[in-house]
């Protein structure tokens, strides 16, 4: 089994993946790739680390991060 953590960033015009170590690093990761790339108020993207997906707007991406990174402690 690995030791990493499988990170995805979906949008309408891009897409990106990586892994990270753990859990937190690959939310962190996946936070800073989304946050520029969200623009307006309809915007919306999909991040996915480890299996667990969510849909997130510029106004809930940074407490859903958040979120996601304190139940992964």
């Amino acid at each position: 089994m690995s030791n990493t953590f499988a990170w995805s960033v979906k949008g309408n015009t891009f897409a990106k993946a990586g892994n990270k170590p753990t859990a937190e690093a690959a939310w962190t990761a996946a936070g800073k790739y989304a946050d520029p790339r969200l623009k307006g108020v309809g915007d919306m993207v999909s991040i996915t680390v480890g299996g667990l997906t969510t849909s997130v707007t510029k106004a809930t991406l940074h407490r859903e991060i958040r979120e996601r990174i304190a139940a992964s402690k």
